[in-house]
């Protein structure tokens, strides 16, 4: 009996009209990051801008204006997550 699972890398699947643009361009932003932002940088700004996000709804019953921060805070949110694994695949295959 193996205790050891086998690491299998999963397949990953872009489907969307924009997905060859945003896969080339997070590409891009991530070879020209500067050398101190990580990907644990980039994931907790995902992370906390999807919290602030949430807050910020909330927040939008009593001032709708506050729909306005969740707009920016939902593309961080996107440039956070999208480009953690990005960055950690470009940066790894770099090292090569």
């Amino acid at each position: 009996m193996s205790t050891a699972a086998e690491f299998k890398t999963a397949d990953r699947s872009h489907t969307s009209l924009l997905a060859e643009v945003e896969k080339r361009t997070l590409i891009w932003i991530a070879q020209r990051l500067p050398a101190g932002v990580n990907s644990d940088h980039l994931s907790g700004l995902g992370f906390v801008s999807l919290a602030a996000a949430g807050g910020a709804y909330w927040y939008s019953r009593s001032h709708p204006l506050a729909l306005l921060a969740v707009i920016v805070l939902l593309a961080l949110n996107w440039f956070g997550d999208s480009l953690d694994g990005t960055l950690a695949r470009v940066w790894r295959s770099q090292a090569c």
